[in-house]
């Protein structure tokens, strides 16, 4: 391919990416490019075919403008919309995404899949060479005990093959509460009247559903909840 194919192919993937994501950084428009180069999101404004915004912090954010959107057939969003804690875990949903893709064979994806119920919906959906499914969460904040939000979690989890992506030192915690569930079972919750109660039953789930829930720290290697059980991790 010479160099103009592969700047047009270049500019073509990015503009999908985004039609994707909605809106991205500078650095995960030159990961879905292939270019080691900066320079990139610069040449796209210049083109007219993204917009930045500066957000707090440091961070720098690109979406479609409306020449890109019309390009790739989309409604535009607006990137000036996107709340700060939002962009956080959208981002690092974004990067273990593009980070990921070698490793697990990744063929396409799908950024929070509005088919799916909000309580079963996951962050991001991977989709392998092998069309093996991966239904990947991102945890910034610990999920609650007392009202059944951990227990539904964990329930969700075990019930499809799950990556839980966690930051700082939610891990540990995590690692505490699923060997709990592993001993003893799930709490059981039913919703009646559009609110939740706890039955008093227990959902057993066996070790062949514990071992394709993964667990990983951001930026770094998954391992399966089993695989932490049989090395005396939990």
């Amino acid at each position: 391919m010479n160099t103009i194919k592969r700047h047009d192919e270049q500019i073509k993937c990015a503009l999908i990416y985004l039609a994707k994501a909605g809106f991205t950084t500078a650095k995960h428009l030159q990961m879905v490019a292939g270019r080691n180069r900066r320079g990139f999101p610069s040449q796209l404004k210049r083109m007219g075919l993204i917009l930045s915004r500066e957000m707090s912090h440091g961070l720098t954010i690109f979406g479609l403008s409306q020449k890109g959107a019309n390009l790739i057939g989309i409604k535009k969003i607006d990137i000036h919309k996107i709340r700060l804690g939002g962009a956080e875990h959208a981002l690092i949903a974004q990067f273990e995404t593009l980070s990921s893709i070698a490793e697990f064979g990744i063929m396409s994806y799908e950024f929070e899949p509005q088919k799916f119920a909000r309580d079963s919906r996951p962050d991001v959906v991977w989709i392998t060479k092998e069309d093996i499914k991966y239904f990947v969460e991102i945890e910034l904040s610990p999920k609650s005990i007392v009202d059944g939000e951990l227990d539904r979690f964990f329930e969700k989890l075990t019930s499809r093959n799950s990556i839980v992506v966690f930051k700082d030192m939610l891990l540990r915690r995590y690692l505490k509460y699923a060997r709990r569930y592993i001993d003893n079972g799930i709490p059981e919750w039913k919703m009646v009247d559009k609110q939740w109660f706890k039955t008093g039953g227990l959902i057993k789930v066996d070790l062949e559903a514990w071992q394709q829930v993964f667990f990983k720290q951001h930026g770094c290697s998954p391992m399966s909840i089993y695989s932490y059980l049989e090395e005396g991790l939990i």
